[in-house]
């Protein structure tokens, strides 16, 4: 059996998981067990959401310093001892657990700061990103992810489960875990059917009618993740092939039109959204999607000003738009949105919807998934 964990010694949900591992190390069994670096923290991680885990590089690079000066024996008995303390040491704990470990200190440090013990390290987090990973731990066992590593004791029964099928030996080489595409792209399609919510149901898509596929998007418009999938979808709704309709539904990050929020990130958005709900009252569907798309093309160029020179450039006549910007049901309809968004648990924006199934994620460095998931979900139906 292999077992392969990407951790961060300073991760709470990691030391859980290192409880039962040491459990089933402690077996006897026929199993090897590949610790990968997976650190929290900028400071070595350059994918890493913050500076989560302030000392996770240091522990990392610990344990890389004890593994090359001791072997194996030696990154055991200091990985043990880092999730012990919860990753986390000051210098002079750290040079009081090397003597109580047998190392010699002067050497350890000196060997610590040094460049060789990162090599490692980028080498686990640029793996750990091309499969997919987005949080720690990360284990595979016999090259299968084990998603549910978060239930109570699930790595336990997870490998009682694979010894009692008694699998053929292997190396850990020859195990073929998921490239993070294919795990982008399979969490889509296991995902379940959502219904949205009326707001959104009420809206004229963009695009045929009879399409296999079913886009919906809530987004931001001076949000450029959003106005990379909005460019990518809009170009879907037409064309030989397998299209799409698709529906823009409105979920501006202030609080000044959203009641979903309490975080405000874009001081344009609000006005962005209302200019789109006028566009839609004064002028119907096309003034909609005109309007859309000037907004996209112009984020955080968005006032008064530029949206009377917009009107001109649209075609839209400004009376009728700017009267239509005044009426309260421009808000009421955002808010809405956002209020639809939020039931649908929004966590993050762009939040798409494949018919009906959540696209958790749909980038991959510069890689967008989204043609691959609509293709697929043609082929597969509504």
């Amino acid at each position: 059996m292999r077992i392969v964990m990407y951790t961060d010694y300073q991760c709470p949900d990691c030391k859980k998981i290192e409880e039962q591992l040491k459990e089933i190390m402690g077996r006897g069994l026929s199993l090897a067990v590949i610790i990968k670096q997976f650190p929290l923290s900028t400071q070595c991680n350059p994918n890493a959401p913050g500076d989560l885990h302030a000392n996770a590089c240091w522990a990392s690079r610990a344990a890389i310093t004890a593994g090359m000066l001791r072997g194996d024996e030696g990154f055991w008995t200091m990985h043990h001892w880092l999730f012990a303390r919860g990753g986390g040491f000051t210098d002079a704990e750290l040079r009081a657990g090397l003597a109580e470990l047998g190392f010699d200190a002067d050497v350890f440090v000196a060997t610590m700061q040094s460049e060789a013990t990162l090599a490692p390290i980028t080498s686990d987090i640029e793996e750990g990103i091309s499969l997919g990973i987005v949080q720690t731990p990360m284990i595979f066992i016999n090259g299968i992810e084990l998603k549910g590593w978060n239930a109570p004791g699930a790595l336990t029964r997870a490998v009682d489960t694979v010894l009692a099928a008694s699998p053929a030996a292997a190396r850990v080489s020859e195990d073929r875990p998921p490239t993070a595409q294919e795990r982008y792209i399979a969490d889509w399609r296991e995902a379940p059917v959502r219904a949205m919510p009326e707001s959104v149901r009420r809206k004229k898509a963009l695009g045929d009618e009879g399409a296999r596929v079913d886009v919906v998007l809530f987004g931001d418009y001076q949000e450029p993740f959003c106005a990379d999938a909005d460019g990518i979808l809009r170009l879907w709704t037409t064309g030989t092939g397998t299209t799409i309709r698709y529906t823009f539904a409105h979920f501006p990050v202030d609080p000044g039109c959203n009641p979903a929020t309490t975080m405000r990130l874009h001081d344009q958005a609000c006005l962005a959204a209302k200019a789109a709900e006028a566009a839609l009252l004064m002028g119907g569907d096309e003034a909609f999607w005109k309007m859309h798309d000037w907004l996209m093309r112009n984020r955080g160029r968005v006032t008064l000003e530029t949206l009377d020179a917009a009107c001109d450039e649209l075609g839209i006549e400004k009376s009728l738009f700017f009267d239509a910007m005044k009426q309260p049901q421009n808000m009421e309809r955002v808010a809405e949105d956002a209020r639809g968004a939020q039931g649908l648990g929004i966590t993050s924006i762009p939040m798409i919807f494949i018919n009906g199934k959540h696209v958790a994620r749909w980038k991959v460095g510069s890689e967008n998934l989204l043609p691959r998931i609509i293709e697929e979900a043609g082929k597969m139906g509504g």
